[in-house]
């Protein structure tokens, strides 16, 4: 979800919180699905469009595009930092070591919003 103009990736219960992850199979479904909410929320970031109200027929102003980039922007170091969490890095890990197919697109997808977070 998004609060205050920061996307925010969902973190399931890890080990030993409410026991939610204590067999293997059922955790690694878990933590797939939680790799599939992450990947949706930050292609919807990434595929956000600069030019969208001039294609809607508005007329922007400078500070609109301004706000664009700004909001743009802390919606990827927001993701970039919780990505770097060590909860998250725990999730990454632990599928690449199940070796997820979900992995290889997903460091895709990080590279692509590393490189808009330098952009932006």
């Amino acid at each position: 979800g998004q609060v205050i103009a920061e996307t925010r990736l969902p973190t399931p219960p890890l080990d030993g919180e409410h026991g939610a992850l204590s067999e293997t199979h059922n955790r690694i479904a878990l933590l797939e699905g939680t790799l599939l909410t992450w990947k949706k929320q930050i292609k919807n970031v990434l595929q956000q469009d600069p030019e969208a109200q001039l294609k809607l027929g508005l007329n922007p102003t400078p500070d609109t595009e301004i706000s664009f980039w700004k909001t743009r922007a802390n919606n990827l170091n927001s993701i970039s930092e919780q990505l770097s969490s060590k909860p998250n890095r725990r999730i990454l890990r632990a599928l690449e070591i199940a070796k997820s197919t979900y992995c290889t697109d997903f460091s895709k997808l990080c590279r692509e919003a590393r490189k808009a977070r330098d952009e932006a």
